[in-house]
């Protein structure tokens, strides 16, 4: 689990499957003839940053209302046990066995897991709703909030890379955030 930034943003390095350590730098990737921009290597940093955020955000989240008869139940069922993590993990680390191989038993908990995000996903008609309007932006509006919003880049970050003051991104993003609201009263 991933909980610190990367210092060097002008490189991207990743650790494969295998253990093999594989550095990324702008221009023409030898072993695929692909080219990588400085864009997608701040993409990439910008991914690991969202999922850092994410990581520290939920490394040790409050219990909900409905887990608390969970736990005192499993608490009266185990009563010389200490209660088990609840901290945030990928689910890799939980489909892995103690030597960090996949293991059929895991794959039960992703397929659990993944039917609770779907009927989370279809409780979320508010989320949906959301998409809906912010896909009626324009396609700059939508970028910007996009980057903003999803991503967490700061609107100092986009000034500088767009050649225009922090207020301008700020009065966008108030633009933006009042046609979402009109959008979604009025919708």
């Amino acid at each position: 689990m991933k909980t610190y930034k990367t210092r060097n943003r002008s490189t991207y390095t990743y650790v494969t499957d295998t253990g093999e350590r594989i550095t990324l730098c702008p221009g023409t990737d030898p072993t695929t003839g692909d080219t990588i921009t400085e864009e997608d290597i701040r993409r990439l940093h910008l991914m690991d940053d969202a999922e850092v955020r994410n990581n520290l955000k939920h490394a040790r989240r409050p219990v909900e209302p409905w887990e608390k008869d969970t736990i005192e139940q499993w608490r009266a069922d185990h009563p010389f046990e200490d209660l088990p993590d609840r901290s945030n993990v990928s689910l890799d680390a939980e489909s892995a066995d103690e030597d960090g191989d996949a293991d059929d038993a895991g794959k039960g908990y992703i397929a659990a897991a993944s039917m609770a995000l779907a009927v989370q996903e279809r409780v979320s008609t508010q989320v949906e709703r959301l998409r809906d309007v912010v896909e009626m932006l324009t396609p700059d509006q939508q970028e910007l909030y996009r980057r903003i919003v999803i991503e967490g880049e700061t609107a100092v970050s986009i000034a500088h890379e767009e050649g225009v003051s922090e207020a301008a991104i700020h009065n966008r993003m108030e633009r933006i955030k009042r046609k979402i609201k009109k959008l979604l009263v009025g919708g």
